[in-house]
């Protein structure tokens, strides 16, 4: 993460100690501020136990930077289930106004109780308002399909807003996450479509709000995922692989999106697509690589006519 008013302010963010199965014992930041040459290190205070919080696991640590340079960070916390007291989730937000050497006191933005979870939360700050930061997450529900809960600030993370729902069938936990396009736009990439088995294909697709998320448009279909779950052999271990990730190009508003998808084909791996602010038409960018170490890889470069037209035809440049 590079801090906009300074492009030699890096930071960064990961889970420390991880727990064989999920969560960690503390995330922990690191910032350079003379481009990546030297880190100095900070726990985020007031999480897990290790960090005088009260929370007996961490995970999913987010960073954005604000428009001024101040920094903001979300983790999820879980307290484990005892005979006394039920399992438990929250989300907490921490900010820094020194570029990351030091995190002010953790505010609570949502806590689950039994039954119900936070998960998968990312965080963005608007690049073009300094004091309006939004947080969106999937609440897991008994059963699914699970709610996509949105909050935000509008005074630089004095308050946070009530969490709410903005969507209620979500099929799984996802990498929901939010970009501001140059007029101001959120736009919102999200899941959609409930999944009955892995053979079942995700629906990608974005959702767009033009009055700072108090409202949302209906889903634009951007691709079916066709997802499975890696395994490494021997013995079989599954494989805590990646979710999909957007970036906007802030002169043009261009937005780009990635993913890992199947294609039903063991040999494409992964996708990637851009668009124009409309967003129609998508390019699909796939990299087929071969089953062989040893031979090159070459990029598929597919053109996906407009849904909106009648008539088109699909492009294919082999590289």
């Amino acid at each position: 993460m590079v801090n906009p008013t300074n492009r030699d302010h890096f930071a960064a963010v990961w889970q420390q100690d991880r727990y064989a199965l999920s969560a960690c014992r503390g995330n922990v930041t690191s910032v350079s501020f003379d481009a990546g040459q030297n880190w100095q290190e900070a726990v985020l205070p007031g999480l897990g136990r290790c960090s005088g919080g009260e929370w007996d696991a961490v995970s999913d640590p987010w960073l954005t930077f604000a428009a001024n340079g101040d920094l903001y960070h979300v983790s999820l916390v879980i307290a484990r289930e005892t005979e006394a007291e039920p399992n438990r989730h929250a989300l907490i937000v921490h900010k820094s106004v020194d570029g990351g050497l030091t995190w002010g006191n953790p505010i609570t933005v949502s806590e689950t109780d039994e039954g119900f979870g936070e998960d998968k939360e990312t965080i963005t700050a608007d690049p073009y308002d300094a004091c309006s930061v939004y947080l969106v997450w999937t609440r897991l529900e008994p059963a699914p399909p699970h709610k996509l809960m949105f909050s935000r600030t509008t005074d630089c993370g004095e308050n946070w807003e009530e969490a709410r729902a903005i969507r209620a069938e979500i099929p799984t936990e996802g990498g929901d996450q939010i970009v501001v396009l140059p007029d101001g736009t959120l736009f919102m990439s999200i899941v959609v479509g409930l999944q009955v088995s892995r053979v079942e294909p995700w629906e990608l697709a974005g959702i767009r709000s033009s009055d700072g998320g108090e409202t949302w448009s209906e889903p634009t279909k951007i691709a079916d995922v066709h997802a499975i779950s890696p395994f490494a052999p021997d013995p079989a271990q599954r494989i805590r692989s990646g979710w999909d990730d957007i970036a906007v190009d802030r002169r043009t508003g261009n937005l780009y999106m990635v993913w890992e998808d199947s294609f039903r084909e063991p040999r494409l791996t992964q996708v990637a697509f851009w668009s124009k602010r409309s967003c129609r038409p998508w390019l699909c960018l796939k990299t087929e690589r071969s089953a062989s170490r040893t031979t090159t890889s070459r990029t598929i470069l597919l053109a996906i006519p407009d849904p909106t037209r009648t008539t088109g035809s699909s492009t294919v440049i082999r590289r």
